[in-house]
């Protein structure tokens, strides 16, 4: 009985065990290599993540006197928007995915809220404007200069309100983006903002920082508008009644 069972369930060879281990080691270093893949598409937003406030803030005043020093205007006087973000996204979204206008060239102008890097050579940018969120997608293939391209995204961080010159277009998996061959920072921000993911929770920071709320809470920044909305309504109701 007990050889039966033997026969049954025969014990892995020393190969087998070797094959299997062999396995084992692969998955290990094929999932070391995705995690490292996306630790470097995390690395614009990790960096910024570790430094604290005041190293922060430091941080953005040098690199402001940096590009006064270079003689580079960190705050223009004027940029000239062609299009609004909703009427942009009006206006393109059913282009099909994958779709490029290079024809047609707009400019827009929103403030960074998210920063994601695909390697050194593609970097996209989540910008929101007037309650509408856009995706910058700078491709250095579409960009006019590679010095430019890599000089200019150095510069962008978390918070900067920037202006986009560029084509409209879909990326692959169908997000609305805006394909940029110009990127102008217009404002840069001095302060770091909370992660979008997690915005401003302690009631103490919201009432104390309301612009910070507003900024980050889409959803209080809406209920701001309804009320606001509602009270200018009463009001002109009662000033028709006299």
């Amino acid at each position: 009985l007990v050889r039966s069972r033997s026969l049954l369930h025969p014990k892995p060879s020393f190969s087998a065990v070797d094959r299997m281990s062999h396995i084992q080691g692969e998955n290990v270093a094929l999932k070391s290599q995705q995690n490292g893949a996306d630790l470097k598409k995390n690395y614009e937003v990790l960096k910024e993540d570790a430094v604290d406030a005041f190293n922060y803030h430091e941080m953005r005043k040098n690199a402001i006197s940096e590009l006064k020093k270079a003689h580079k205007n960190p705050y223009p006087y004027k940029f000239h928007v062609s299009i609004s973000l909703a009427d942009f996204i009006e206006k393109y979204s059913s282009l099909c995915p994958g779709e490029h206008l290079n024809d047609i060239s707009v400019s827009i102008s929103g403030r960074v809220h998210a920063k994601r890097s695909a390697g050194s050579k593609l970097i996209f940018y989540d910008i929101r404007s007037e309650d509408c969120r856009l995706q910058v997608m700078a491709n250095i293939r579409h960009y006019k200069s590679e010095a430019e391209f890599h000089a200019i995204n150095e510069v962008i961080h978390l918070g900067d309100i920037i202006g986009c010159a560029g084509s409209p277009g879909k990326s692959k998996l169908g997000e609305l983006s805006i394909i940029p061959h110009e990127i102008t920072l217009l404002s840069p921000c001095l302060y770091q903002l909370p992660h979008m993911h997690y915005g401003v929770k302690d009631k103490e920071t919201r009432f104390r920082q309301r612009y910070l709320d507003l900024l980050m809470n889409e959803e209080v920044r809406r209920r701001f508008i309804t009320r606001a909305r509602i009270v200018n309504y009463v009001r002109k109701f009662l000033d028709d009644l006299g």
